[in-house]
């Protein structure tokens, strides 16, 4: 009777309506069966279960359509052209089982070099530098380079595609893909990778146990490498050589260990990501997590910058006195400001708590919008007359929950390449509302891992870890003042109340800058008490559709299933 009473209370919902119809306009029929189960079971994260036997057959079919055509054209494009060294590092040597599943044509051109396992790594370095001495003897075929760890078979069409990929991308020099596991003969538990990140890699080895080198990367590497290095050390040594690094949105391996956890890292990997960290000046603790091969990483500021808190209201003083009140009583950071920007409040009590703060704390300043609600010319008139040298965005229907938020935000901040950094925002039922900004959900982009219960190490452990995604969300986000002015502030035109956040983070990430979700900074989000929730409706919008044609660097598979 459980699940009959669900369904009539899911069918007898008006909301329920409008959420059936907004899916039945914007997602295809499968993910609707997911939501609808997902609901009458109670349970919404089995649907990335449910999603695996729904898809993933077909994706596997599709896969080897794709593979046929890729082959096809592989043997016309004169394979002999390329040779590929493989590297396989594991305890005993066995090409037969790694090398089995390739084509004969992808299985002419690769010679095989076992490297013997050790426990404290390997010398990549030396492997490397013995490739070059061999090149010299070689034909003047390019090379690549490709480094296996652990027991894995390579798919059929796996060189085939990658060389591909390579042709395409000639400005890629390190190459990674997906990868699933093989149990007896059949493949199960993909894994969708995000693209490149060094927050990530530094938590995990989530670029897996198959890298790509052509021999730009192999000669950059082989002179700076040295002593003994892993599958992950490699991954870090990847961000501190600079060098172009991709992922695929394809399976290229499948995964022969018992277990679908990442391996463990070992002390000397985890001394080698201390020492890394310290030649970037960038101060950290590290732990061990319960998860296997996920690593617990909390980061610290050398420097203490300014910081003013912006808040925009209108009315409701009840929200913005239990804001600003969280934020007086647990904010250990010192060297901040807020900012009070009044949005033609009427409500008296809100008028004198906020004459009450200002004439009480020098700490704050009371600025007036009058007019429309206009979300980014309000901040962008806060951000023109403030003096700090960062701002932090913060919805007045947010509660700040523990002291060392603001300083972990700005200890990513100070980091290198990082453009802005958002917040872990829950649900007054401690649920998650924001880890991130993903494109490509819904109608344009939305949030990741939505619902999700607050300790749930999410997919692929990505709760767990400090993280780099195509935009934050404004009710909660850390800029630089000077980045945000010279970037033209939020767009006042084109998005008024909604997507401004969006919009800004996607003009950093053309600039090559990251936007970063800190997953130390909690805070609760009543989401659109103030105002209601609509809005904007991204259809139509023409800016940013702009934005999401031009960056197809994010790649939408990222987080699957997610929604």
């Amino acid at each position: 009777m459980g699940h009959l009473a669900n369904a009539w209370n899911l069918l007898s919902s008006r909301e329920s309506y409008r959420i059936l119809w907004r899916a039945l306009r914007e997602e295809p029929w499968q993910l609707i069966l997911l939501n609808l189960y997902a609901r009458l079971s109670g349970n919404k994260h089995s649907r990335i279960e449910l999603a695996e036997k729904l898809y993933y057959p077909s994706a596997i079919r599709q896969e080897k359509r794709e593979t046929r055509k890729l082959l096809r054209r592989w043997t016309a494009a004169a394979s002999d052209q390329l040779r590929v060294r493989v590297i396989h590092i594991c305890r005993k040597a066995d090409p037969d089982t790694l090398l089995g599943l390739l084509d004969p044509t992808e299985r002419a051109i690769c010679s095989y070099q076992h490297v013997p396992l050790q426990s404290d790594g390997v010398d990549i370095g030396a492997a490397f530098r013995q490739n070059a001495a061999d090149r010299v003897n070689q034909s003047n075929s390019p090379q690549l380079s490709l480094l296996v760890h652990h027991d894995v078979r390579l798919r059929r069409g796996c060189i085939a595609l990658l060389a591909e990929t390579l042709g395409k991308e000639g400005h890629a020099v390190v190459l990674y893909g997906n990868h699933d596991y093989l149990r007896q003969d059949q493949r199960t538990l993909p894994q969708y990778k995000t693209s490149w990140d060094p927050f990530l890699v530094r938590h995990q080895n989530y670029l897996g146990s198959l890298l790509c080198l052509t021999e730009l990367a192999v000669n950059a590497l082989s002179q700076t490498l040295t002593g003994t290095h892993s599958a992950y050390t490699l991954g870090l040594e990847l961000d501190k050589a600079n060098v172009s690094i991709q992922g695929i949105p394809d399976i290229l391996y499948h995964d022969l260990s018992p277990a679908d956890t990442l391996y463990p890292q070992q002390p000397w990997e985890l001394a080698r990501l201390k020492s890394i960290l310290q030649q970037q000046s960038i101060r950290s603790e590290i732990h061990a997590t319960s998860y296997v091969g996920v690593l617990d990483i909390h980061y610290m500021a050398d420097s203490n910058p300014s910081v003013e808190i912006i808040i925009p209201y209108r009315d409701h003083p009840e929200l913005l006195r239990t804001c600003v009140e969280s934020l007086l009583d647990h904010t250990r950071y010192e060297n901040y400001k807020l900012c009070l920007v009044d949005n033609d409040s009427s409500d008296a009590t809100v008028i004198e708590y906020a004459n009450h703060l200002v004439t009480s704390s020098h700490s704050v300043r009371y600025l007036h919008f009058p007019g429309e609600f206009n979300y980014s010319a309000i901040n962008n008139h806060a951000v023109h007359s403030s003096t700090a040298d960062y701002v932090l965005f913060l919805n007045n229907d947010t509660e700040v929950t523990h002291s060392g938020w603001l300083c972990s935000m700005i200890a990513i901040a100070l980091q290198r390449d990082v453009g802005t950094v958002g917040a872990k925002l829950l649900y007054p039922d401690r649920s998650i509302q924001h880890a991130g900004v993903e494109l490509g959900i819904g109608a344009g982009a939305g949030h990741v891992f939505l619902g999700y219960p607050e300790d749930h190490p999410g997919y692929m452990h990505r709760l767990l870890c400090h993280q780099s995604y195509p935009a934050v969300t404004g009710a909660c986000m850390l800029t630089s003042k000077e980045l945000f002015i010279s970037l033209g502030g939020f767009d006042e035109e084109n998005f008024k109340v909604d997507y401004n956040d969006v919009d800004y983070c996607l003009r950093l990430r053309k600039k090559g800058l990251r936007n970063v979700w800190c997953k130390d900074a909690v805070l609760m989000h009543y989401e659109s008490r103030s105002r209601g929730r609509g809005g904007e409706k991204i259809q139509g919008n023409s800016s940013l559709s702009k934005h999401l044609a031009k960056n197809q660097i994010i790649n939408a598979r990222a987080i699957p299933y997610c929604k």
